[in-house]
């Protein structure tokens, strides 16, 4: 499986009108299916043809996957499905025009298929066509009634490779998915990043705050909100946030304390701490209350 599906968790998504339920043992699910086209009429297999080239796909066989796949195409070339199919394929392969080829046949049928213009989106990425992929990853969200994350961090992705200061829109694309899918840490994470390179301080402790009310991670929330405090000169707020910080994991079970994440954190507010140690007090004579 190609990286970038690997990197965001990708849930596997299979082409074509029929539905496959995702299982851990393929194999088990392609001699089904093996079995099923051994006993239908060959003129009404094409369906479970394209079924398991799915299946052959996903276990990254690409020889079968590529075998059912022209199957298809002789049984049923009104098919247009095994296009999208066969092009997810070869970018997977790493074959990124011959890919385009195939999404470009499937898209003039259903201009409106998100996943196809998520796939080309990619091809068009690794071919250098930013403009061209950055175009189908913002008509891919726009068509998805519940966009995922990582397609607004795809997108941000093609923006900020562009030439030029492009943080500006970058952060105007996180907005819009927090604003569609709430404030999630996959996108307000990245945003609270690209404010801390503008300077945006304010924002990013505001965007901080949004998630330690939410829950979760207080740990983590306070270690970055110190982090940030630290960059904005605030010293002594900073080292307020540290204390606040161990001080929640020392609320952690033993189970999540002895966990390397949580332990690295606490080594690092640690050593952030013994920093500040050092400062003087006109390092912090001009902070005003927080």
């Amino acid at each position: 499986m190609h990286p970038r599906y690997a990197a965001f968790g990708l849930l596997l998504l299979f082409c074509g009108p029929v539905c496959i339920l995702a299982h851990p043992e393929i194999e088990e699910q392609i001699t089904h299916l093996t079995k099923l086209i051994a006993e239908a009429p060959v003129a009404s297999s094409a369906e479970l043809y394209l079924q398991r080239g799915e299946l052959f796909r996903i276990h990254e066989e690409w020889a079968a996957a590529l075998s059912d796949f022209e199957e298809v195409s002789m049984l049923d070339p009104s098919l247009a499905a095994v296009h999208r199919c066969r092009g997810r394929m070869f970018y997977e392969m790493g074959k990124s025009r011959r890919a385009l080829v195939e999404l470009d046949v499937f898209l003039k049928e259903v201009p409106s298929d998100a996943e196809a213009l998520i796939a080309r989106a990619r091809a068009l990425s690794d071919l250098g066509d930013f403009a061209g992929a950055k175009r189908d990853y913002a008509e891919a969200i726009a068509l998805s009634e519940s966009p995922r994350p990582e397609l607004y961090l795809e997108l941000v992705e093609e923006i900020e490779s562009r030439p030029g200061d492009s943080k500006a829109e970058a952060l105007r694309i996180l907005g819009e998915g927090i604003e569609r899918l709430g404030p999630i840490t996959a996108l307000q994470v990245p945003a609270i990043e690209i404010e801390r390179a503008r300077g945006e301080y304010d924002s990013a402790i505001g965007r901080i705050d949004v998630m330690r009310a939410n829950g979760g991670n207080q740990v983590q929330w306070l270690k970055l909100r110190g982090d940030v405090l630290i960059e904005a000169g605030l010293v002594r707020s900073a080292r307020l946030d540290y204390m606040e910080a161990l001080v929640e994991y020392d609320k952690l079970s033993v189970r999540q304390r002895n966990l390397r994440p949580f332990r690295n954190m606490r080594s690092e507010i640690e050593a952030s701490l013994l920093a500040l140690s050092g400062a003087s007090a006109a390092d912090v004579n001009g902070e005003g209350p927080q």
